[in-house]
């Protein structure tokens, strides 16, 4: 009797495990297709800007470029933060590295300039002038409390104003401790939900209400803040607006560091300059079936010297290559008729039959940047991966990389 019970417990167990195991593979999926449908149009988006701003532009056109390529660059920092969050988990992963505090905070201000004009909202950016602000710690992961606490006060606040707020409040040695306010004027909460404020399961937040997707957030935003040291605390008064105050430790950048990036930013500016013409003469394939990423890369490799043949797709890549030389090629993994792992295969097998020269250079040129995703490109045959969106400046490691490396 006692052995049939613990039967059906264990096989109750099993069930649970394998509907979580499903759920997370579901989830895995749902965020990998939409790492790919945002990737894409992203692409596209950021190398035209990149074009625009090469263009003849007055002053005030080109501060509109580049405040969209700020913005664009954040949420593409987002977009990489979504595909490697662990979905079974919420063991959240901190980033150690230097940044500018400043830029930090005005970026994501500016990235919201937008959301707060709909609204009416005057936006409102202040860094205490004694606050250090080349820091250590985890950028991205600060972008993103500070984007989410700013995007809920803007949706609160209607005609008003909303203010971010930086100082720092201690410092000990290397480390400092920067405060964060985030001051909206807009519709507050009461006292009875402002209790409940982290607790998203709570019956005062029905499901699928604006409050209860607001306080799923700022639980988020608070498992972030105490995973980097910090707290959090919210005071608001129905009617008046809300004050949203965390503060985080940081260690400050020591001035020798300084120093150092400072040198390899002007090596690396001298070494991009000399190697706009790491493609002079060189021979490229492109398979890029998305008409306007083939035009944005086209431009970029023409830019650096190459001569650019096109395919639409796996077939045409495949019958290029029969048809003539090249020295890389560059090709996407979606694609019709025939996609770019088998067309990379079918080239593979072309060149194991002939005898002469290297095997040509094939480079991943996707959407696709989740975990696993390189694997199976080099699994495929190709030399490596790199996800969208290109830059010039990416193409121009990956000809230093293989195609003049001694080691192809």
């Amino acid at each position: 009797m006692q052995h049939d019970k613990a039967q059906k417990i264990s096989l109750t167990v099993r069930e649970a495990a394998i509907e979580s195991e499903l759920g997370n593979i579901a989830k895995g999926t749902f965020i990998a297709n939409l790492d790919h449908r945002l990737r894409a149009p992203m692409n596209s988006m950021m190398g035209m800007l990149n074009l625009l701003e090469e263009t003849d532009l007055n002053d005030q056109q080109r501060g509109y470029v580049k405040s969209a390529l700020d913005a664009s660059t954040f949420l593409m920092e987002t977009i990489n933060e979504i595909t490697e969050f662990p979905v079974n988990s919420y063991d959240l992963e901190l980033q150690e590295t230097h940044f500018d505090l400043f830029k930090a905070g005005k970026n994501v201000i500016k990235a919201f300039s937008g959301l707060a004009a709909k609204n009416e909202v005057a936006l409102h950016f202040e860094c205490e002038a004694d606050t250090p602000t080349l820091l250590n710690g985890d950028p991205i992961k600060l972008q993103q409390v500070l984007a989410k606490l700013i995007e809920n006060a803007i949706n609160f606040t209607h005609r008003g104003s909303v203010s971010l707020l930086m100082r720092s409040i201690d410092s000990a040695e290397d480390q400092v401790v920067i405060e964060f306010k985030i001051i909206d004027t807009g519709v507050g909460i009461s006292e009875e939900k402002l209790k409940y404020l982290f607790d998203f399961t709570h019956d005062l937040f029905s499901v699928n209400s604006r409050f209860r997707r607001v306080s799923l957030e700022l639980a988020v935003c608070r498992e972030i803040i105490s995973k980097m040291g910090g707290t959090i605390d919210i005071t608001s008064v129905k009617g008046e607006g809300t004050e949203v105050s965390f503060k985080i430790p940081f260690a400050e950048t020591p001035p020798e560091v300084i120093e150092e990036i400072s040198e390899k930013q002007v090596v690396l500016m001298e070494k991009g300059a000399k190697s706009l013409r790491s493609y002079n003469g060189l021979k490229v394939l492109l398979a890029e079936d998305d008409p306007i990423n083939q035009s944005l890369a086209v431009a970029f490799l023409t830019k650096l010297g190459g001569t650019v043949d096109t395919a639409d797709n796996g077939i045409e890549a495949v019958k290029c290559f029969k048809n003539g030389r090249y020295d890389i090629i560059f090709m996407d993994c979606e694609m019709p008729k025939l996609d770019g792992f088998d067309a990379t295969r079918e080239i593979r097998k072309i060149e194991s039959e002939q005898s002469e020269g290297y095997p040509v250079p094939i480079i991943a040129m996707t959407a696709y940047a989740a975990r696993g995703d390189r694997d199976n490109c080099i699994a495929s045959g190709m030399n490596d991966h790199v996800p969208k969106p290109i830059t010039v400046n990416v193409l121009q490691e990956v000809a230093e990389k293989y195609i003049f490396s001694t080691e192809r």
